[in-house]
């Protein structure tokens, strides 16, 4: 844990980089993990969809139809249409 902040300072130099899509699925109600390490990731990475979705850390779980049916839009192609949008870039 202690290397956390050095961590995340490389992280926060890299992301904007990132030209993969990425869908990204948190939990709204997640204790462990919360929603706004999801939004920072939405924030910075170039090409991403964010989903929060009522649940806890297993969205899997939790919301299993609702993370199911995410999950196949993606592969369905979904994640084209992130590819088509453009959004200005937290880098600080």
């Amino acid at each position: 844990m202690q290397s956390y902040p050095t961590e995340l300072e490389a992280l926060r130099a890299v992301l904007p980089h990132v030209q993969t899509p990425v869908q990204i699925i948190s939990g709204r109600r997640d204790a462990v993990v919360p929603p706004i390490n999801a939004e920072y990731l939405h924030e910075r990475l170039a090409h991403s969809e964010l989903h929060l979705i009522d649940a806890t850390h297993f969205v899997w779980e939790d919301a299993a139809d609702e993370y199911a049916a995410l999950l196949n839009a993606w592969w369905a192609g979904g994640f084209k249409t992130c590819m088509n949008t453009s959004k200005a870039i937290a880098t600080g």
